[in-house]
């Protein structure tokens, strides 16, 4: 029983590196362009991202990520419990 808990375990962190590739990989990429796409007014301003105070300043988006990723964990695991813990068919 510990093994397929274990085989579930890793196919739920499986599932989320699988799920940050898919976000570095395809919405990154999407969003970028997308937020390129603007025409910036003319002026000399300038403005940067600071990851940190914008993490700080709006919580709720960190606890929709760890939402997220607690739920995508859950799901991967979950089918993993399944699959491993199935009697194998015997022919």
């Amino acid at each position: 029983m510990f093994k397929v808990i274990l085989r579930s375990a890793l196919v739920g962190i499986g599932a989320l590196v699988v799920t940050a590739f898919f976000g570095v990989l395809v919405v990154l990429p999407a969003t970028l362009y997308f937020l390129t796409k603007r025409v910036a007014p003319a002026g000399g301003g300038e403005v940067g991202w600071d990851l940190v105070s914008m993490a700080h300043n709006s919580p709720d988006i960190v606890g929709l990520i760890a939402l997220v990723a607690l739920l995508v964990f859950a799901a991967g695991s979950y089918f993993g419990f399944r699959h491993f813990s199935e009697s194998p068919v015997r022919r």
